[in-house]
This record gives structure tokens, sequence and C-alpha cells, in this order.
């Protein structure tokens, strides 16, 4: 049996160690909870006005899109992981220009994994991509699916 003693001076730092850790994993958590809740429900563009971004399930997703009218085959989606840069250099900022076209911002997720779905557009020649956090989407775009053609927004849903 092992017995520890400590003088009065020594318990009180314990003490203040132990309340300074329990702060700091209080504040982590709090923090944590705040960032699911600052993932949007809902965004605003100008084309389509006040949309939901709930985007939890193949059909959430196709019914995301077809708010922009923006019909796809939902047997051609692709998942994969990618990550939102930390800092942003002048690519990711213009593409976050396009992003807050469609009423979304990338800003908030620097850092985060996401998930990249992309599916093939009915009846045009192209490709709806959706970067979706936590069940929401907040980012995407629309391409021809060439590297030099460029994107559109989402809000546009005119490619091809």
């Amino acid at each position: 049996m092992v017995v520890f003693t400590f003088g009065k001076k020594r318990a009180a730092k314990v003490v203040v160690i132990s309340a300074f850790a329990v702060f700091m994993i209080a504040l982590c958590v709090i923090i944590s909870v705040g960032r699911r809740a600052s993932v949007p429900d809902f965004a605003t563009a100008d084309e389509v006005g006040r949309y939901s971004t709930r985007a939890d399930s193949t059909k959430a997703q196709v019914k995301f899109l077809s708010q922009f009218g923006i019909s796809v085959d939902k047997n051609t989606k692709k998942t994969d992981a990618v990550t939102i840069p930390k800092s942003f250099n002048e690519v990711y900022e213009d593409y976050n220009l396009l992003q807050i076209e469609a009423g979304l911002d990338l800003k908030p997720f620097r850092g985060e994994k996401v998930s990249r779905v992309v599916y093939r557009i009915n009846k045009k020649e192209g490709y709806a991509t959706l970067l979706i956090f936590r069940g929401r989407v907040i980012g995407g775009h629309l391409s021809t699916g060439e590297y030099s053609d460029g994107y559109e927004a989402l809000n546009y849903g005119t490619i091809g």
C-alpha cells in the first residue's frame, strides 16, 4: 500500500493544476459542440432563395441538387474524402468566392475532412460535385469534367 502526503502548499498546487485541467477539457468540449452547431441547415442564394443544405443520404443529395434545377443520375455517385486546407491559397480563395455566390462558405471548415460526392448530370455533359460535412452541404460546383474548363456555382445550374 502506498500513501501520499502533501503539505498545504503542494496540495494547493495540485488543486490549481487539476482545476486548470478540468477547465481546459470543458473548453474543448464547448468548442467542439459549438463547431457542430455551426454547420448550417439552410443557406440563401439570389437565384433560388433560401434552401436546405441537408445531404445525409443519396436521396437527400439528389433532392439538394434539385433545388437548383439540377437532375443527376444517382447510380453514378462517387464518393471520396478530401481535407479543406487550413490556409487558403489564391485558388481556394477563388473557389470559396464561388461558394459564397451559392450562399455557402468553406472558411469555417478549414482543416476539416469532408466527403466529396460527384454525380453525373442528366441530359447534359457535366458533373455536380458536393462537399459534405456532418450531413450538410458546405460547398460544391458544376463542371464539365475537364480541368481546364473551370467550375460554375451550384446556383447557376447551367454547365454543359
